[in-house]
């Protein structure tokens, strides 16, 4: 009786490079959650942009899901920015901005 790893497992349905919303199926975690963490950039698997489109690779998808789903792939996690806030900055905001 042999094992499978992950990445085995997974190129058995899967295509080598998938989508954000395979790889929704394949996580269990929601699409929209992966859109957010490429927008703010804590995207945890690497991504290729391939005429315009997102793709992931299997196998890093593969190797992400094996360490836990935790932390990136090959490297480490960037940054979280702070949100800009929406609207009219306050009066003590537009006064520190000018150095009063």
């Amino acid at each position: 009786m042999t094992t499978l790893n992950t990445y085995e497992l997974l190129a058995k349905s899967y295509p080598p490079l998938v989508s954000v919303s395979q790889l929704a199926s394949i996580t269990g975690i929601n699409d929209r959650t992966y859109r957010d963490w490429l927008r703010r950039g804590t995207m945890p698997v690497p991504t290729l942009r391939l005429g315009g489109v997102l793709r992931f690779r299997l196998m890093d998808v593969a190797q992400w899901i094996d360490s836990g789903a935790q932390g990136t792939v090959g490297g480490s996690t960037p940054p979280i920015l702070p949100r800009r806030k929406r609207g009219r900055p306050r009066k003590t905001e537009q006064m520190s901005q000018q150095g009063r």
